[in-house]
């Protein structure tokens, strides 16, 4: 594989965990995962290293790569992936899958997708998940095109792993962080052409695309989740708020406010936020002040955005 940076650092003053210089594989898998719940990477990485090399296997990699990724460690997961040809094993689709998801948690778009593009030669065939992992490395990275390019590449026969709702719901979050919402209306158009039913997360999705001059759009799209089984939540209505407060729409973001309210869902620091917003651009500093007054009465903190709004 490429990226090979020699074998993981092992930081010193490592914290003591049960059963020190385990005896045998198993032994030292229950360490390893003892040590990734309390995020103790280094200690892991310790255990695995502290075997003799012909008793690891690649599900102890395996192991190690995940803890690294929960950790936010993905040069060292990189290097235990590295690692694993020198000791005679072969990586599988799920320790690259792994490694893909530890640079994804590192916001290391770059990285991901080039371990994807190394799958291929080393003749393991990417899965589902590696695909998804990859597309969600993009979103975090704001690199809306190139999820949008996985996306395709997914949906083409040659590939042997078909897209999902995960698949579609993170290149439409990729797409929707910069304001594409047309963009993300084709996703969902082609999400609903697969026979892939749109959930919570793929509606809040295309509801938070319309910041960008698709208020209406927003509304539109929390309109017909009330109208099917997703009953929107406080990420629905906010993001709705949100893209009305963009838009200098401060009275269908009070609307929302009040809908939101109806529906029996309790607004939240973001939602008043926006909304006071709204007020704010829109000059009505006698609604601004009165939502802050219903911010304090509910034991909401107003955040600086709601504040500095209703100065």
């Amino acid at each position: 594989m490429a990226h090979s940076v020699g074998r993981p650092a092992i930081a010193p003053g490592r914290p003591a965990m049960p059963q020190d210089g385990p005896v045998d594989l198993k032994t030292c898998m229950v360490n390893m995962r003892a040590c990734g719940e309390v995020r103790h990477w280094q200690r892991a990485l310790g255990l695995l290293f502290g075997m003799q090399d012909h008793a690891l296997d690649v599900i102890a990699f395996s192991t190690g790569i995940s803890i690294c990724g929960k950790a936010e460690q993905w040069q060292q997961a990189i290097s235990l992936l590295t690692c694993m040809p020198c000791m005679g094993l072969l990586p599988n689709v799920i320790t690259c899958s792994a490694t893909i998801g530890a640079c994804e948690r590192g916001r290391q778009w770059q990285q991901a997708l080039g371990l994807l593009a190394s799958m291929k030669e080393t003749h393991v065939v990417p899965n589902t998940i590696a695909w998804n992992t990859a597309i969600s490395a993009c979103d975090k990275g704001g690199k809306w095109q190139h999820a949008i390019h996985i996306l395709a590449v997914m949906s083409q026969a040659i590939v042997e792993a078909n897209p999902d709702a995960i698949t579609y719901n993170s290149a439409i979050s990729a797409c929707g962080r910069d304001g594409h919402w047309q963009q993300v209306g084709l996703l969902v158009a082609r999400m609903q052409a697969s026979e892939l039913e749109n959930d919570v997360i793929t509606c809040n999705g295309a509801i938070s695309a319309c910041w960008n001059g698709g208020w209406q759009r927003a509304i539109e799209c929390l309109a017909s989740m009330r109208q099917t089984d997703l009953l929107p939540n406080a990420i629905s209505y906010s993001a709705a708020i949100n893209a009305c407060e963009k838009c200098g729409q401060w009275q269908s973001a009070l609307g929302l406010l009040a809908w939101m309210q109806h529906a029996a869902v309790l607004p939240n620091v973001i939602s008043y936020a926006a909304a006071i917003s709204a007020c704010g651009k829109g000059e009505q500093w006698q609604q601004a002040l009165g939502l802050l007054d219903v911010m304090r009465r509910a034991s909401l903190t107003p955040n600086l955005i709601a504040c500095n709004a209703a100065v």
